[in-house]
Parts: C-alpha cells; structure tokens; sequence
C-alpha cells in the first residue's frame, strides 16, 4: 500500500501520512465487509488507498487539469531498442517527477488500469483532458528517458 500512496504524493513524508490514515480507514471499515478470498480483499484495499489519494489531492485544491488548447502531439512514445534498459527505481523516480496532474492519470490509467471514462469521473476532469494529460506524460517521461540514455553514455 506504500508504494500506491508514494505513486500519488510528492514527497515520502506525505505519502506516509496518508498510509497512516489510510489503514485507520480500513481498520474502521473492514468489519462491515466478508471477504471470499484474498484478491477481493486486496482489490478493496487498493481502492480505499487509491480513492483516499485521490480526494486528498482534490482537497488540498491541486489543480490536477494542465492546459489542454493547441497541443500537438505526435509520433509513438516509449519506442526503446531492447539495449536501452532502466531500472525500476529509476522509472519510479521519473514518473514522480511528473506533474501532478499527469502522475495522476498516468498512474490511474496505466498502474491502476481505470478508464478514461472513471478518471475523468473520479478527477472531474473531461474525457478529452483525461487522453491529453496520458499523451503528455508519456511524451514527458519519453524526454526524460532519452535524455537519462544519453547521459549514461557519456
């Protein structure tokens, strides 16, 4: 559950926080429910912490919404030749240095799998915000990546 709540706070002190309030909430709530077996217990974990991640950043008024007008966008991200490797850590690194608003949907999206349709219902955000602010992370955590490979070879 740590690595859910780092995957959508800015520092380590935050995500912390909301570990801590996170299981106070399921200790809370966990007697109302009866588990059939480990995965639907797990999955009802994952929502609470992902939700409660979520209404956080909605609370603490983060604009979560970058501005869409006039973006072109083009070609494939993440087209790597097999040689071209990166650590984990070093993917976890990058993806947290992205925006808050396109961490947000790149995690929601491409780690949580929502939809773009349940992101834009959980975030507020339109659909077509939604697609904009995953095209972008990609293409920003694709600079990020190319300009990492370039000072590896150096």
């Amino acid at each position: 559950m740590f690595g859910i709540c780092l995957r959508y706070c800015k520092c380590k002190d935050d995500a912390e926080d909301l570990l801590h309030d996170g299981f106070l909430k399921v200790f809370d709530k966990v007697i109302d429910y009866q588990f059939i077996n480990e995965k639907k217990f797990t999955n009802w974990l994952k929502r609470i912490f992902i939700n409660m991640a979520i209404d956080r950043l909605k609370k603490s008024k983060k604009n979560l919404t970058e501005d869409v007008d006039d973006v072109e966008i083009e070609g494939d991200y993440f087209i790597y030749p097999e040689e071209n490797q990166f650590s984990l850590n070093e993917l976890v690194q990058l993806i947290n240095e992205l925006p808050i608003g396109y961490k947000v949907v790149f995690n929601m999206y491409c780690i949580e799998n929502y939809s773009h349709k349940e992101i834009s219902e959980h975030l507020g955000i339109s659909i077509s915000t939604s697609t904009s602010q995953l095209t972008r992370a990609k293409k920003m955590l694709q600079e990020k990546l190319i300009s990492k490979e370039v000072y590896y070879e150096r």
